[in-house]
């Protein structure tokens, strides 16, 4: 029980950064591979971010969602027509579906996002371990690529 009230305030924690934003600074699109969905980024610094995801299937009753706290560093790679960022952290997972337990557990995200100059897209690719830590202890990894509309 202990670890379900460290999770819900991890997640907590990550929803009022969110709101925490900086105005006019966020970005939604879609992602795909495992799993797909919806993706919102809210940027609370230059180089930090909430990222919030949404998963569903039209083959099963069940439904993912995550929340990450994401931080980049565009210092790595330069290129002249865009920025390319580094970025890893941690978050919180869970399932929910019909008649069955709720699956909470951890993730540890990294990956890399391109940001176009001339245009205000984000492309990104993203490996995340995780770990299902209730109502059983189970190991994975997310593998998702995905587009982002970038409201700047």
């Amino acid at each position: 029980m202990r670890i379900i009230r460290v999770v819900f305030l991890l997640g907590a924690y990550l929803i009022a950064a969110a709101v925490q934003a900086e105005e006019g600074e966020f970005d939604i699109g879609i992602a795909a591979i495992s799993p797909n969905g919806i993706t919102a980024k809210f940027w609370t610094s230059d180089r930090a971010a909430i990222d919030i995801f949404g998963e569903w299937s039209f083959n099963s009753d069940e439904y993912h969602a995550h929340a990450d706290l994401l931080y980049h560093d565009f210092d790595k790679i330069q290129l002249e027509d865009m920025r390319i960022a580094f970025y890893y952290g941690g978050g919180v997972r869970a399932i929910f579906a019909e008649n069955e337990d709720t699956v909470l557990g951890v993730r540890i995200p990294f990956g890399l996002d391109y940001f176009l100059n001339d245009m205000p897209l984000e492309f990104f690719g993203e490996l995340a371990p995780r770990v299902n830590i209730y109502p059983d202890t189970h190991f994975g990894m997310d593998v998702i690529v995905g587009l982002r509309y970038r409201f700047i």
